[in-house]
């Protein structure tokens, strides 16, 4: 999962311009509130759970479809 683009670098991608500072998941500016769906965390090498819960987006990459209230 980790080659795959992060969830910053999606949204950036479509136009969004969502806060995010270090870009590595140390500065914690990024993190927004996952409402569906399941994410891989570069970082600690874990995935999420389904259901809705904080997440950087600059090291989660998704699996499959993901819901984010930006």
């Amino acid at each position: 999962e980790s080659d795959k683009a992060t969830l910053l670098e999606i949204s950036e991608n479509q136009g969004l311009k969502p806060v995010a500072g270090c870009r590595m998941g140390v500065c914690h500016q990024c993190i927004c509130k996952k409402k569906t769906g399941r994410v891989f965390n570069t970082r600690t090498q874990q995935y999420s759970d389904t259901g809705e819960e904080e997440i950087q987006l600059c090291v989660s990459v998704p699996v499959g479809k993901v819901e984010l209230e930006l």
